[in-house]
């Protein structure tokens, strides 16, 4: 097979999609050595293709952040670079696909957040989202939810081909196990992190929860002498004075530490080295922090959200995220009693296993196969 890989909207700041792409591009770099694949990027996806002989790079001059620019390259020379590169099938991994596809396509959906949060959306971009998420349905030959949760929206939603969809999920990747004490020690010591401390990692969105997130925490402080900080990973974007005013107002400015960009590479030993992840969302197409925090033996405290339910299981405590005292539980659960956080240990390493790549990589080539044959 001769396999396209659309990554021309790829790029870090989005944060839990470019996540899954890394995941999903180096493991078939890994683990398949018979297909061929063109990879279309742009000069951020690039860095995630290896030299390799059964990888060919066709680097596009443009921005990822430059939607207007980066849709009307898909929608015109990249139909006509499919057809010339012979392309069997194309994989689309932001919810939508051309107008006119000139080769069968696959694509992920990851979410309906346009939908069901549209909030968290800048107005044009839900109206296109919107207008286009459909049509990619409708279209498409095969698509790939990234979780169970999120085919039960699209069929709720839509009038789809049940047939037509395979849950395709991230997959954990093998960096992502408990690290050594000596690095977590280092670590601590670059970031000034204290030994216990709480995690969440996600951008500040308004459907990331981080304000009941604080209430919480200002709540948990009253009670005991000695909590541990708090400790946050993502983007601010750009709401750096909201974020202020917010920790000002319950009182925790200097409890909560708020990271800057932690590389890659260095995130398997974040996770190692927070005492638990506290994760408040309020929606999730597959909330990869839970999942990656899990591998790490961190372990994590989450919303009640049909993702964790499918993802974590018994292996996280879960809490309902719109109230703020279910919140302060699940943390006091955690925080007041070592052999709790032990177990959820546990539990989290032992769930992490079923989402490594071989399982995933595995279907999703036997998806690329059968959006081939639906010609």
């Amino acid at each position: 097979m001769r396999i396209g890989l659309n990554l021309l909207h790829a790029h870090p700041a989005i944060g839990g999609g470019w996540n899954y792409i890394k995941n999903i591009v180096c493991a078939l770099q890994e683990l398949d050595d018979l297909n061929q694949y063109t990879v279309y990027c742009n000069d951020s996806s690039k860095s995630l293709i290896k030299k390799k002989d059964n990888f060919h790079i066709t680097s596009v001059p443009i921005d990822g952040r430059n939607r207007v620019e980066r849709i009307f390259w898909e929608n015109t020379l990249l139909q006509w670079r499919a057809k010339v590169d012979k392309i069997d099938a194309m994989h689309w991994f932001a919810n939508t696909c051309a107008i006119y596809c000139t080769t069968p396509s696959i694509v992920t959906v990851h979410d309906l957040l346009a939908y069901q949060k549209p909030e968290s959306y800048p107005f044009i971009q839900r109206i296109y989202v919107k207008l286009m998420l459909p049509l990619a349905l409708k279209k498409a030959n095969i698509i790939t939810p990234v979780s169970h949760t999120t085919l039960n929206d699209i069929l709720n939603r839509f009038t789809v081909n049940f047939k037509k969809m395979i849950v395709i999920p991230n997959i954990v990747a093998d960096s992502f196990v408990p690290a050594p004490i000596s690095e977590i020690r280092k670590f601590r010591e670059t970031y000034h992190l204290e030994k216990d401390f709480w995690l969440y990692v996600s951008h500040y969105y308004p459907h990331k929860n981080h304000d009941r997130l604080f209430e919480a925490y200002s709540i948990l402080k009253t009670r005991y002498n000695e909590v541990w900080p708090l400790v946050l990973c993502g983007s601010k974007n750009n709401k750096d004075a909201s974020i202020e005013k917010a920790l000002n107002h319950y009182g925790i400015s200097k409890d909560v530490v708020w990271l800057p960009r932690i590389e890659d590479k260095d995130m398997p030993v974040l996770y190692s080295a927070a005492k638990a992840l506290i994760f408040p969302s309020l929606f999730e197409g597959g909330g990869i922090p839970v999942m990656e925090a899990m591998a790490c033996g961190c372990p994590v405290a989450a919303s009640d959200l049909p993702t964790t339910r499918e993802f974590a299981g018994n292996a996280a405590i879960c809490f309902n995220p719109e109230n703020t005292n279910s919140i302060l539980k699940a943390m006091e659960k955690f925080h007041a009693n070592k052999e709790v956080t032990s177990k959820y240990k546990l539990l989290g390493l032992e769930k992490a296993n079923d989402f490594r790549k071989t399982r995933i990589i595995s279907k999703l080539l036997k998806t690329y196969k059968l959006a081939i044959q639906r010609i």
